[in-house]
């Protein structure tokens, strides 16, 4: 039922227009997506082995290739629909993983939180539990924490249910 409300609001809505791209699609594949985050960390660290004449330039374009693909995963993340067990299972092991910036994790679990806001996930929400939990970053438990809070259904009964 979600997804068809989903569909309705990015139908109208501009904001949903404008925001392109769907998880497990194209360069959003769980594959992609992680290749993608734990390479930059590998580039990154690749940079001081350059030579220091191409060093700043070679630094700046890859972190506008970075963050142009964070800024289009971000606004795939808000407008997905709800996600699998096995989706959230992905982003869960994604974003407790060392090999990823801590400063990306932080920016997904923002663009989770942002996408539970507009319409309840169950898996996501559990995603960010575990993160509250689990993470050794104590800034990516924090920002986990408020999207609890801010997501945390209202409803007696969903508690009962589940």
């Amino acid at each position: 039922m979600s997804n068809a409300k989903t569909d309705v609001v990015r139908y109208k809505d501009s904001l949903y227009t404008f925001l392109k791209g769907n998880i497990g699609e194209g360069i959003f594949t769980q594959e992609a997506i992680k290749k993608q985050l734990e390479n930059f960390v590998q580039d990154v660290a690749l940079l001081s082995l350059d030579a220091p004449e191409v060093q700043e330039t070679n630094r700046k374009e890859l972190y506008k290739l970075h963050y142009d693909y964070l800024s289009n995963l971000f606004n795939a993340i808000v407008s997905s629909y709800q996600w699998s067990k096995e989706t959230s299972s992905f982003f869960t092991e994604l974003l407790l993983s060392p090999t990823i910036e801590p400063m990306d994790a932080r920016l997904l679990v923002s663009a989770i939180m942002l996408s539970n806001l507009q319409f309840f996930d169950y898996n996501k929400f559990l995603l960010l539990l575990t993160l509250v939990k689990e993470a050794s970053d104590g800034e990516l438990q924090q920002r986990a924490l408020v999207g609890v809070a801010f997501t945390m259904p209202t409803d007696e009964a969903f508690y009962i249910r589940n």
